[in-house]
């Protein structure tokens, strides 16, 4: 019998996030700097409220209005709408929310609360072991 994997069992607990009044450069810079691909953007009470990644920064970056007055902060650019799981689902559904979307990351909560960030990496290493 196989053990039902969980998203908690793989996910990244070493978070590195941002907050919405942080520069859109600062946040840049973490993202080159620790090798990811987004950062979780967390209010004052430290609930998750966006997430601003790569593609937000360049997609600025891009527009001629950046460097007219656009966006400058991170809660400017990031994206509100967040898709997240919870810690306790199943990886499948993971893997199935990577499959449905270009997600490279979901936040993962317990109880409403940031723990981790699991990724399609994530995802592979579980899936690896099956193929």
């Amino acid at each position: 019998m196989i053990r039902r994997i969980t998203v908690a069992d793989v996910m990244s607990t070493a978070l590195i996030t941002t907050t919405a009044d942080a520069g859109l450069a600062e946040a840049a810079d973490l993202l080159v700097r620790h090798g990811i691909s987004g950062l979780p953007v967390l209010d004052a009470a430290g609930g998750l409220v966006g997430i601003v990644t790569e593609q937000d920064c360049l997609r600025v970056a891009c527009r001629r209005d950046y460097y007219q007055g656009g966006a400058r902060t991170v809660g400017e650019a990031m994206t509100r709408d967040v898709v997240s799981i919870d810690a306790d689902a199943d990886i499948m559904t993971a893997i199935d929310a990577f499959l449905r979307h270009s997600f490279r990351r979901l936040p993962v909560l317990r109880a409403g609360r940031l723990v981790g960030l699991v990724s399609r990496t994530d995802a592979l290493r579980v899936m690896r072991r099956f193929v």
